[in-house]
């Protein structure tokens, strides 16, 4: 007998695939494509302080004012702290105490213009620009109201030393053409003193129906005023007055003695309501004047202040840049110069570089000293400082204001090169929002965000013109229609007029959950790109997968497999940590293990030729983050097609 030797076939070699140092979404390559270490396709997950991906904290409604929110802000003195909330056409006073905001406002003034607006703050008062109406808020004979700049602007005082007869008149400043109110100051010489007849020019110049004020100085250098009808009367038609008795010859030698004020029929004196856009610029980079455009009726137009005084524009001070065909949308601080961004109309450069100068014969003068090559941007809402980067959004996606470093020209530069091909098919990119919170970039529009972290960036060897990228994350559920950052929170004003903040992570307790939109849950998921496993002419046969978990009071994950086309649940499980500071007797948790949790999946995929991962959480009040995930395969039989 002879004895045969069976020899047992040798078990398949087991592969494994490692995926950590996560990033963010790349909506930008087929899913085949990706970087492991990024997803073709996540929601309302983020990088934590760390960079670990993590789900996004929720947020809580703090107050609702009745209509859609367009401004939140804050004025701030070192006597008073106040806020205001701009919805619809109102605006409130926003009360808070012993750091709680009310659920309401108090109304205080009505008539806004349903647009978003914006504010800025000068010598502790608070001025908005709505499109409609420039205001002003502040304390005003010693109680806080909200008044039209054009009531409390300055009144210049335009020509000094000029005759009766409105002859030699001296220019001392200009008109502001915010109020049409300016005053003239007369010299009457003794050869003069009897004339009763004052002309405020050579030509007949139109005056308003507002009265007319006058004053004259008495022979001891005190001013008396005089009053229209009972001292004087003006034809307003050629811009005369007459006194009832002459006001006589100065009491000092080559010292004005008559001031008439007086508005003047001549200028459209919306030029500045109208404006919708604004900042705060001056010479040599400084911050002593206020710039502002917008103005639907003159869109290439800009317009500056005087040297800290938001209430006075001078008449000379605006400037058009480039052609009227496309409409300047916003402003970007870009060293010591202001960089005036404008719409693409593909013919005319889209950012010009206005920088100051000063000399003792012109004063000061703001010119455009250049130009940036780039792209036109498209939401005036979009516009804030990523750390040194000034970030715009245009139709191709978000552009930052860089210097080339050998030539110290200045570029735009793409910064938004993983989301842009879902952020670019946003509908109504126009009315998008930015902020800049804790060295994140938040771009809100359609319920949706983009978000990009600045601490992580990358260069992205398909977007050669870039220097660098940032990672990107994409968030839902957030109807953010204006952003407000507070006390370190971040709170959004939604379209349904309610103001909402997010919550913090160090928060989350069982009865006080970080991880919910007013309740509901925050549907976070995370897919991995698909995998061939680097073989295309083997199939393969998944033997199980690994996850390595953020370790969380409350948390759990569903992991599914999508495997020729189809997704597959394949594994639930819940995470939590026993803690006495915070007991939830619906779901007591029996393990003190703080340390990051592993699951595994034994469910097996069998051959297959490509292969995806999904892991998701959707429980409201549960965090959920992730460190590493592991595949481990073998190779199957060769795919015939």
């Amino acid at each position: 007998m002879v004895a045969v030797q069976f020899s047992a076939p040798e078990s398949p070699e087991l592969h494994t695939s490692r995926l950590s140092n996560f990033k963010g979404v790349d909506f930008a390559n087929n899913a085949t494509q990706v970087s492991t270490s990024r997803s073709p396709d996540a929601q309302n997950i983020i990088s934590d302080l760390a960079g670990k991906p993590v789900k996004r904290t929720g947020y809580q409604t703090v107050a609702n004012f009745g209509s859609r929110i367009n401004g939140i802000y804050r004025l701030a003195t070192e006597d008073v702290e106040k806020f205001l909330v701009h919805a619809g056409t109102n605006l409130y006073e926003w009360e808070r105490v012993n750091g709680i905001f009310a659920a309401n406002g108090t109304q205080i003034y009505t008539g806004m213009n349903n647009q978003r607006s914006t504010a800025f703050q000068h010598d502790k008062k608070l001025y908005l620009l709505d499109g409609k109406t420039y205001l002003v808020y502040g304390e005003f004979d010693n109680s806080f109201a909200v008044k039209k700049v054009s009531d409390v602007a300055k009144v210049p005082t335009c020509y000094l030393a000029m005759k009766p007869d409105g002859t030699n008149a001296k220019t001392l400043e200009d008109v502001n053409i915010l109020t049409p109110k300016r005053t003239y100051s007369y010299l009457v010489t003794s050869e003069d003193a009897s004339k009763t007849e004052f002309h405020l020019s050579t030509e007949d110049l139109k005056l308003k129906g507002d009265a007319v004020t006058a004053r004259k100085r008495k022979s001891n250098g005190d001013w008396v005023n005089m009053v229209e009808t009972t001292d004087f009367t003006v034809n307003r038609t050629k811009g005369m007055i007459t006194f009832k008795t002459a006001p006589g010859a100065t009491p000092s030698t080559g010292v004005d003695n008559v001031e008439i004020t007086f508005a003047a029929d001549t200028e459209d004196n919306d030029l500045i309501n109208k404006c919708s856009i604004a900042t705060m610029f001056g010479y040599n980079g400084a911050t002593d004047r206020v710039f502002v455009s917008g103005n639907p009726m003159a869109k290439n137009f800009h317009y500056w202040s005087d040297i800290n005084d938001p209430t006075y524009f001078p008449g000379f001070n605006y400037a058009y840049l480039g052609q009227d065909s496309s409409a300047i949308v916003g402003y970007s601080h870009v060293g010591n110069a202001l960089a005036v961004h404008k719409e693409d109309n593909e013919q005319d450069q889209t950012i010009f570089l206005v920088t100051g100068s000063y000399d003792s014969a012109n004063g000061y003068q703001f010119a455009i000293s250049g130009s940036v090559a780039g792209v036109g941007a498209i939401s005036k809402y979009s516009f804030c400082r990523l750390g040194i980067e000034p970030m715009f959004l245009s139709r191709r996606g978000v552009y930052a204001v860089t210097t080339q470093y050998m030539t110290a020209e200045r570029y735009a530069q793409n910064r938004s090169w993983y989301v842009d091909p879902k952020l670019t098919k946003e509908a109504d990119l126009s009315e998008a929002v930015a902020i800049e919170y804790n060295g994140y970039y938040y771009l809100a529009v359609n319920n949706h965000v983009y978000v990009a972290d600045s601490r992580n960036k990358t260069y992205e060897k398909n977007a050669p013109q870039s220097e660098f990228q940032y990672e990107w994350y994409y968030l839902t559920n957030i109807d953010a229609r204006v952003w407000w950052e507070y006390d370190g929170r971040l709170y959004f004003g939604d379209g349904d007029g309610k103001v909402k903040v997010f919550a913090l992570d160090t928060e989350n307790t069982a009865t006080h959950p970080a991880y919910n939109d007013d309740g509901a849950p925050i549907h976070a998921y995370w897919n991995t790109p698909i995998f061939s496993f680097d073989t295309l002419y083997r199939k393969k046969t998944l033997r199980n997968f690994h996850l390595m978990l953020s370790p969380y009071r409350r948390s759990s994950v569903e992991v599914f497999y999508r495997v020729k086309g189809g997704l597959r649940s394949v594994k639930s499980s819940t995470m939590d940590i026993w803690d006495f500071n915070d007991i939830d007797f619906n779901r007591l948790a029996f393990t003190t293990d703080d340390s990051p949790m592993v699951i595994a999946t034994n469910t097996k995929a069998k051959k297959f030729e490509l292969i995806q991962f999904k892991i998701e959480n959707k429980v409201a009040g549960e965090g959920f983050g992730f460190y590493e995930m592991e595949v481990n395969y073998v190779l199957a039989s060769k795919y015939k097609g």
